[in-house]
């Protein structure tokens, strides 16, 4: 299962990394990435996106994601 979700993890990371984020830490099962304050730039809803997309390996897998914005990062 750990194999499996790390699986899942890298995939959200790749995607996050061909949208543009500037991906700084990895933290078990969450990503940290550092964006500009402009409000059109990529933000949260962009990196959930990408973190709930299926892998072409394992379509119609149901995944959910929850993230935060911060000045720093915190747990």
């Amino acid at each position: 299962m750990q194999a499996f979700s790390r699986d899942l993890l890298l995939n959200g990371m790749l995607l996050a990394d061909e949208m543009g984020f500037e991906l700084f830490g990895m933290f078990h099962d969450e990503l940290a990435a550092e964006v500009s304050d402009d409000p059109w730039g990529l933000g949260i809803a962009d990196l959930m996106q990408c973190m709930m997309e299926p892998p072409s390996w394992a379509p119609g897998i149901p995944l959910g994601a929850e993230g935060f914005e911060s000045k720093f990062y915190r747990k």
